[in-house]
């Protein structure tokens, strides 16, 4: 069977059978052109079959992309999109314990920021905001530590407790966000008068000019009375113009 099979590449390769029949057991066959530049030991089975066929560039298509998950709705803010606008770091009407506050503003006309996942913090104290906390457009959000009770004389819109406590010689407020500093606001140098916030100017909304103390002044509206005494600020209301 073996002869018959180097017959039949014999004849393919142009050569006659009675020249192959005297050596039907060769082990090289050519399988060249009439010249027989090509001999393939067909014996050998690492035998050289020739250079690889080039068959160009393959397209193996797209490669494989994430989900397209659209905007974030709503977003975490960044670094200058909210800004801290009033400080109550000193009551008068009730003791700090259950008094203390801060507001955030948020100049953007179309955009809510949601502050689940962001920290506030004074100069030795911070808390993490858990649970959907949304700033709309144009709003103006309260902080307080009341201890989970509306006391300070307002409702405020997110109550950290316990935690924060602003010096009454002064302190800072920061708010971060994802590992940035959304906006902070050094006071320490500002003043602080006992059951008056610092309030900053309406023409000063953004984390720039928050840090010059020449755009502040003392709050201006009653908010809480008692004992005979009163607490002067706007929390989580748009500032009155700065004399």
């Amino acid at each position: 069977m073996r002869g018959h099979l180097l017959i039949a590449v014999a004849l393919a390769a142009g050569c006659t059978e009675a020249e192959f029949a005297g050596d039907d057991d060769a082990a090289v066959a050519d399988l060249g052109g009439a010249d027989g530049s090509a001999e393939v030991d067909a014996s050998d089975p690492g035998r050289d079959l020739g250079p690889p066929v080039d068959l160009g560039p393959v397209d193996l298509g797209p490669p494989d992309m994430p989900p397209d998950l659209g905007p974030c709705e709503p977003c975490g803010p960044g670094v200058g999109d909210l800004v801290i606008s009033e400080i109550m770091a000193d009551t008068d009407v009730v003791s700090d314990d259950f008094g203390e506050w801060f507001e955030i503003h948020n100049p953007s006309a179309t955009v809510t920021y949601d502050l689940d996942g962001c920290i506030v913090a004074d100069s030795s104290n911070s808390h993490p905001i858990s649970g959907e906390t949304l700033v709309a457009p144009g709003a103006y959000l309260s902080l307080a530590r009341f201890g989970s009770a509306a006391v300070g004389g307002f409702s405020p819109d997110y109550d950290y407790g316990m935690t924060l406590k602003f010096a009454n010689e002064g302190d800072i407020v920061r708010l971060s966000c994802a590992g940035a500093v959304v906006d902070l606001v050094d006071f320490n140098s500002f003043g602080v008068d006992k059951g008056i916030s610092l309030a900053l100017d309406p023409d000063a909304l953004d984390t720039v000019s928050n840090d010059d103390v020449a755009n502040w002044c003392l709050g201006q509206s009653p908010y809480n009375s008692g004992g005979g005494e009163t607490d002067f600020g706007s929390p989580g209301l748009a500032n009155p113009d700065c004399p």
